[in-house]
This record gives structure tokens, C-alpha cells and sequence, in this order.
């Protein structure tokens, strides 16, 4: 019954999926209600909002929750897992194998901790606008100001230092997601719980982080190792790319690679 908890995924994937299908229609919509008109001798269509204010708004609104409620839906799932993962643990014993109830992970989350799984998806969605406005504001000021070595220099620092708080905020939501599921407290509370736990315990999350980290990195290996020689096979067995390729090390590269 515990192999249910692959399917999530898969199910998470279609759902964000079936979202961006709606949301990708209600764009076009919008884009709908603008001025268009065709270029002259050309087939591209030009898209005109002047004097429709409210357009642009809309189209603002449904940007931003695009990104809120993307990072919102995959939130859920993950707390769903998260609270199987727990209800496994704590049912687990010596003489049989512990229950993945995510039927609880699916009514916590819509009934109990909608309100923390928001916030802490809504924080991550700050952090996203951020990097898109600051790419935004020194795309135009490079633009003005031509090649600016000082403003290359400051844009990319700007975006380390979003991209460090981007990380930041993963690390802390993550782990205040299993505080909220194993003591059902508001985001807050549990974020502070939790790095009050990883600060005692620093040296056990390091050697799991790491560990975590190693096994991720060796299932990477592992199936581009797999993909590589797949790509190995059909290029020197299949009929019909066999004496094709001169140097078949080439392709096989690029498919290790990606």
C-alpha cells in the first residue's frame, strides 16, 4: 500500500499541468481584449494596451498568481507526502511495517494547514517576483546605459543575494511543513521550531543533508550512465543508424551530458 506515495508525484505534475492549460487560456483571453493589428507585409500581429490600464492589471494579477498558485499546488503535494511519511513513522513497529495514510496529508492539508502551506508558498512566490523585477530594472538601466561593467557587477551580485534568500526560504519551508504536520501549528510557529531542532541537532542534518545529497547525486550518475549506453546500443546495433555515425562517442557525450 506504501507504493501509493509514487503516484503523488505523478498526480502533482498533471495537476500544476491542468492549471497552467486554464491559465494559458484565461492569458489568451485577456490578450484578446487589446488592440491588435498586423504589421504591414509581415505575418506577426502586434498587441497594443494603450488606454487600457485595467489590462495590464489584470495581466499583472494573473502573473503573479501564476507563480503563487503553482508554488502553491506543489506545496500540497508535498505536504501530503510529508504527512504520509509521518503517519508511517509513528505506525511503524518491530512486528509490522507502519500505514502511509495520505488520505490525512489530502484532509490536513484543505481543512487544518491551508492557511501555513499559503504563507509559505507565498514567501517563495516574493522571492521569485523579486528576482524578476531585479531582472527586469537592470535590463532597462543596461539598456539606457549601454555595456556598464558596474552594472553588470551589481546585477549579478543582486541576484546571488536573491538566489541565497530563495535558497534560505526552501530550506526553512520545508522543514516547518513536517512542524506543521507533526504539531499542526500556524507557519510561523513552526519555522521557528524547526530551526530551534536544526540548531541543536546541526550536526545530524548535516550528515543526512549529506547523505540525501550523495544518493541524489549517484541516481543522477546512475541514469545518465543508463541514458549513455541505451544511446551506445542503438547507434552501433540498430540497423538503422549503424555506419551512419563515424564517431558515435560525440552523441553519446551530449546524451551523458543531458
Amino acid at each position: 500500500g506504501n507504493l501509493r506515495m509514487w503516484f503523488v508525484p505523478l498526480i502533482s505534475a498533471a495537476t500544476v499541468c491542468a492549471y497552467l492549460v486554464g491559465w494559458l487560456a484565461m492569458f489568451c483571453y485577456l490578450l484578446s481584449c487589446a488592440d491588435i493589428t498586423v504589421k504591414p507585409n509581415s505575418q506577426l500581429k502586434e498587441v497594443s494596451f494603450s488606454g487600457k490600464d485595467e489590462i495590464i492589471w489584470m495581466l499583472i494579477v494573473q502573473g503573479v498568481a501564476l507563480i503563487w498558485i503553482t508554488c502553491l499546488l506543489m506545496d500540497i503535494f508535498n505536504y501530503i507526502l510529508i504527512v504520509g511519511v509521518c503517519n508511517w513513522y509513528f505506525t511503524s513497529t518491530n512486528e509490522r511495517r507502519g500505514s502511509l495514510k495520505l488520505c490525512n496529508g489530502i484532509m490536513w492539508a484543505f481543512t487544518k494547514n491551508l492557511g501555513s502551506i499559503a504563507l509559505g508558498s507565498a514567501l517563495m512566490t516574493m522571492t521569485w517576483l523579486l528576482r524578476v523585477l531585479v531582472g527586469w530594472f537592470f535590463k532597462r538601466l543596461a539598456e539606457s546605459d549601454g555595456e556598464n561593467c558596474i552594472v553588470n557587477c551589481l546585477a549579478c551580485l543582486c541576484t546571488c543575494c536573491i538566489d541565497i534568500c530563495q535558497r534560505c526560504i526552501n530550506y526553512i519551508e520545508e522543514r516547518a511543513y513536517v512542524q506543521v504536520a507533526l504539531e499542526g501549528k500556524n507557519f510561523c510557529e513552526s519555522a521557528g521550531q524547526a530551526m530551534t531542532l536544526n540548531k541543536r541537532h546541526a550536526a545530524d542534518y548535516i550528515v543526512i543533508d549529506g547523505m540525501g545529497m550523495l544518493l541524489e547525486f549517484l541516481g543522477k550518475v546512475t541514469i545518465a550512465i543508463g541514458n549513455a549506453a541505451v544511446g551506445y546500443l542503438m547507434l552501433t546495433q540498430v540497423q538503422e543508424f549503424k555506419g551512419k555515425v563515424d564517431n558515435p562517442w560525440v552523441p553519446i557525450a551530449v546524451i551523458f551530458i543531458i
